[in-house]
């Protein structure tokens, strides 16, 4: 062996290993200059790769592998609370809550309510003690959507809080979700 990046070939010839495989060699076996790899012109910057115009996955799929978290402004908190929901000062829906905060609530229900643009929710937020009757909210509500929940058998509709009657009863939610309730998340 004459050095250590050549071994002698069977022929005689000498073999470089430094070089690829592939790469052409010369008449003694030893590999050929390769051309240098070719630089932009200084006036010519290179260019990103176009960007698709639409997304590959649908906007459902995109949102459910982004990371999640919490965009409220305000802590939900879980609570079964029994719920009347009002429609037109007419028709009436019996439920429980799934969560609610001092901005909107979920409330499960049998009926579908999705059509309605506003409506009126009474809440009944036990008492702590068993001789203090329970309060009852009463919240003037935007329908922001319904879905049936599979696995609950029910339907959610989701509500946004636009006005506590009496106005105090804001206050008394945000004491009591405080202070008796555990937050999600």
């Amino acid at each position: 062996m004459s050095n250590d990046a050549h071994i002698d070939d069977p022929d005689g010839a000498l073999i470089d290993l430094s070089a690829p495989p592939d790469a052409p060699a010369d008449a003694t076996g030893a590999a050929a200059p390769q051309p240098a790899a070719e630089e932009p012109a200084p006036d010519q910057t290179p260019q990103p790769a176009p960007k698709p115009e639409q997304p590959f996955l649908p906007q459902a799929q995109q949102r459910a592998a982004a990371p999640t978290h919490e965009a409220r402004a305000t802590p939900r908190y879980r609570a079964r609370w029994r719920t009347e929901v009002t429609l037109n000062a007419q028709t009436t829906h019996y439920g429980h809550l799934k969560d609610i905060s001092i901005e909107g609530a979920a409330v499960l229900m049998e009926h579908n309510i999705k059509s309605a643009q506003s409506v009126t929710l009474f809440i009944e937020i036990p008492s702590e003690h068993a001789q203090h009757p329970a309060h009852i909210l009463q919240v003037e509500c935007r329908v922001i959507d319904t879905i049936y929940e599979g696995e609950s058998a029910f339907f959610r509709t989701s509500l946004s809080f636009r006005r506590f009657v009496p106005t105090d009863d804001r206050t008394f939610l945000d004491n009591h979700l405080k202070n008796h309730c555990m937050p999600l998340g």
